[in-house]
């Protein structure tokens, strides 16, 4: 995914949440991310972004910066 593609998608999603009432935001993100989990089909990449985004709230990404793991080109 290229950089247009990252920020066409990026608001994509800024979209989507505010349509999402507040209170179904959380549910929302959760079925999101099964549905990407499922269409990633790579354990492998889909553990390291649960790492990523886990040591992002505390300030030191897993995979030593800060910017999200990006998986190889398929």
């Amino acid at each position: 995914m290229n950089a247009e593609d990252l920020d066409r998608v990026y608001a994509a999603l800024a979209q989507a949440l505010t349509r999402v009432p507040p209170a179904e935001s959380e549910m929302f993100l959760a079925r999101l991310v099964l549905l990407l989990i499922v269409a990633c089909d790579d354990p492998g990449a889909v553990a390291l972004a649960i790492a990523d985004a886990e040591a992002d709230l505390s300030g030191a990404g897993a995979a030593g910066g800060t910017r999200p793991h990006e998986p190889p080109d398929r």
